[in-house]
């Protein structure tokens, strides 16, 4: 293993879990539902209500959002009239599926694992979530969380958002390591790779099925991998 190298800190959301297919799979979860209580709505339209709701739900202040005013917004721009039982029933179910039936990233149970078995530190460094709880509710629902030595939540742990080389540092610094002695995993080359690197550590791009391309080339990670497994080549721990 890099003798340099004493810790692993990984972000969270299309890293360690597929956020797309997670949300994705619950939302699907509530059409289900809604289709035996509005059969005029058919999964295209579906599809392009829930585009235009998670659109105008972005523009909510941040401490104002919750899961209910999200099916209250899909209500009026869907013109279909929810009633607050369904409002209700809409949430339960999202909820349900998006903090249960998390989609894992491939091995990423057995890297962390095997990371730690390697004498590494392991941190998370995640952004707040979809609203105020989702993501201290979602990493509770990791089976795996226990590896972790610590976990950041951007804005909640700390003062500072995701976007600011400070919450790198100040993670680095919970973790009892020098930046330059940890690794950091992530999938936005803006977010992840560039403050990676201002804050002095490795910086590693996981890019899943290569379509970063543009981005890569911007913000230079130090590596970039489609696996977790191929961390053990960067930190030289034998598989």
């Amino acid at each position: 293993m890099k003798k340099e190298i004493k810790g692993v800190i990984f972000d969270l959301d299309n890293t360690l879990i597929d956020i797309h297919n997670t949300v994705k799979n619950a939302d699907d979860a509530v059409f289900e539902e809604i289709k035996k209580d509005f059969k005029q709505i058919n999964y295209q339209l579906f599809r392009e209500f829930i585009d235009k709701t998670n659109k105008e739900f972005k523009t909510i202040p941040y401490d104002k959002r919750n899961i209910q005013l999200f099916y209250e917004i899909f209500a009026r721009v869907s013109s279909v009239e929810l009633e607050q039982k369904h409002i209700e029933k809409y949430s339960n179910i999202f909820e349900e599926y998006f903090l249960r039936r998390l989609e894992f990233t491939d091995e990423a149970d057995e890297t962390i694992k095997k990371l730690k078995k390697a004498g590494l530190k392991i941190g998370l460094l995640t952004g707040e979530g979809l609203y105020p709880g989702s993501k201290t509710k979602t990493i509770s629902n990791i089976e795996f969380i226990h590896h972790f030595d610590i976990t950041v939540i951007a804005k909640v742990n700390i003062a500072e958002s995701k976007e600011e080389v400070e919450a790198f540092v100040k993670t680095a610094s919970m973790l009892e390591l020098k930046p330059s002695e940890i690794i950091f995993v992530g999938d936005m080359p803006e977010i992840d790779i560039d403050n990676a690197k201002k804050a002095g550590m490795m910086a590693v791009l996981f890019d899943k099925y290569n379509v970063k391309k543009g981005r890569k080339k911007i913000f230079e990670p130090d590596y970039i991998i489609e696996t977790m497994k191929d961390l053990y080549r960067i930190l030289d721990i034998d598989i």
